[in-house]
């Protein structure tokens, strides 16, 4: 059964951000004080405005993630953690979606039914009796569901256009999800599990009109759809079926990404199977050889395919490998080169890095405070936040301090979630500049507790960063009160920099001279 303390502490936060931002405490305390938190927010939900990060995808590609206030996310979790068995059945009763969400009892609180490694075994049970597949991509699924499309989903158009009052599941989900985005009703944030939820909601229920209609072989994960079909008229049909279908919710299909194959198809992208067939050998110079050759090949690879998540999946694989210690200095230098050419890379070659350290390995500070300070400079006045946040979290695991350049660059910098690692950076001293601090604590303030600086001005006033005269005003919100006086935070480096030295000294003990598989995030 689904908790709320779950919803609430492993569903919140997008995974893309850095691991000291956290809602664990956040969801105990909710779970725990329901009632008052309910009552101190009042019958009618305020409008928010959510926390936005601009995230990095390979191709130079951007998408803005968005968690929502927590006042407001605490009474959509609850009401969908009340209503789960209704909605559960909901989007079960899809036979093509093979992305229903899930409970889990460790990482996320949800996950799609399938994850995205299943997906080869997927495509070839369900190719086994077709000859052709219809590939169709929902375009910018999140940003464009309807947010008065969830009552259509769950009652139906005629329904839901009958009853617009409070009382309704559907309209209820409609208004919390509003109330946590300024009132919009196009789009829903990425990142939150919830997001999940809704969006099988509404197309569960498209699918439902797909296979009423079609009766195809095949499925949906997400927002993607592979239908077989033994007939190539009968693909051309249901691509006409699908787009009329999703157009009564007010979606539409990417065209760049909808196409009809005729079988036989790979079963995953070429690139995947071209680098999974480099192995790299346990020990000695066969494992220098074969990294320079993994790289080499993952680079060419991410030339030939600029929009795919090559070089991604390349460095991410890199932790299932076990590295000795005397290849760190060539691990180093090529994850700093994928990290400034892709920066998609970047989360996990920062990690890389910093799981270096944890293995008790030098680094070469030098070389790493200039890719860091060039990370800083160049992408912070563009407003990329994810560039930014990493090489900020690396500066600070790995106490690596960032020029005065650096601390100027992220003058005016919007994004919350910077903001707050960079007066945690300030206050370590990993970065110094006065005029940053300024900017900082201009936007801690009572009001900016429902704008989206709510994770700034709350961790600013409850770590003492904001300016000593506007100390305290957390306590002046009736819902943020309660947080605060329970110990919430959402951002707790100290824990995170503890994982990383009580690793350094474990490994130091035993003497184990490897970077794999250190830690996880």
């Amino acid at each position: 059964m689904i908790e709320l303390a779950n919803v609430l502490g492993r569903g919140y936060f997008p995974k893309e951000l850095p691991p000291a931002f956290k809602s664990i405490t956040f969801g105990n305390t909710a779970a725990a004080n329901a009632d008052q938190l309910d009552a101190a927010i009042g019958v009618r939900t305020p409008t928010t405005r959510a926390a936005v990060h601009n995230l990095v995808r390979a191709g130079d590609l951007r998408r803005k993630l968005a968690v929502p206030n927590p006042l407001n996310y605490f009474r959509l979790s609850r009401y969908l953690v009340t209503n789960w068995p209704q909605l559960s059945a909901h989007v079960q009763g899809s036979v093509l979606s093979i992305s229903t969400p899930v409970v889990s009892p460790i990482g996320r609180a949800l996950n799609p039914r399938v994850l995205i490694g299943d997906l080869p075994s997927q495509r070839a049970s369900h190719r086994a009796t077709v000859r052709y597949v219809l590939f169709a991509d929902v375009a910018r699924c999140h940003p464009s569901i309807y947010t008065h499309s969830i009552p259509w989903a769950l009652h139906g158009k005629a329904v839901a256009k009958a009853n617009r009052a409070p009382g309704l599941l559907g309209n209820d989900l409609d208004t919390l999800m509003r109330s946590a985005q300024d009132g919009q009703t196009n789009g829903i944030p990425i990142g939150p599990d919830i997001s999940l939820v809704v969006a099988e909601i509404v197309l569960s229920a498209a699918d439902l009109q797909i296979t009423n209609r079609l009766r195809p072989c095949g499925f949906r994960h997400l927002d993607d759809y592979e239908l077989g079909f033994t007939f190539l008229s009968e693909a051309e049909t249901a691509l006409a079926v699908l787009e009329e279908v999703l157009n009564e919710y007010e979606l539409a299909l990417n065209s760049a990404k909808t196409r009809i194959v005729r079988l036989p198809d790979a079963l995953e992208d070429d690139w995947v199977s071209d680098l999974n067939r480099v192995k790299i050998r346990s020990k000695g110079h066969g494992q220098r050889t074969d990294l320079i050759a993994y790289f080499n090949r993952a680079f060419e690879l991410a030339k030939t395919r600029p929009r795919d998540p090559v070089l991604s999946y390349a460095v991410a694989s890199l932790r299932k490998q076990t590295l000795e210690a005397d290849h760190g200095a060539l691990v180093q230098d090529l994850v700093l080169q994928t990290a400034l050419s892709e920066p998609a890379t970047l989360r996990f070659s920062l990690e890389l890095l910093i799981r270096h350290r944890a293995a008790g390995l030098p680094i070469e500070h030098a070389k790493v405070a200039t890719a860091l300070n060039s990370l800083v400079t160049v992408h912070a006045p563009l407003g990329h936040g994810s560039e930014v946040i990493w090489a900020l979290w690396a500066a600070i695991a790995l106490d690596i301090p960032l020029a005065a350049q650096a601390a100027q660059a992220l003058v005016g910098a919007a994004d919350p979630f910077v903001g707050v690692v960079a007066c945690d950076a300030l206050q370590r001293g990993v970065l110094t500049g006065p005029d940053l601090w300024k900017s900082l604590r201009r936007r801690m303030l009572l009001k900016a507790l429902t704008t989206e600086d709510w994770v700034l001005a709350y961790e600013g006033d409850c770590k003492g960063w904001c300016h000593p005269s506007r100390a305290g005003y957390t306590a002046k919100h009736p819902f943020f009160r309660i947080l605060a006086s329970n110990d919430v935070v959402f951002y707790d480096s100290a824990t995170e920099l503890t994982k990383i030295e009580k690793r350094i000294e474990d490994l130091t003990e035993l003497r184990v001279p490897v970077l794999g598989l250190v830690f996880g995030y």
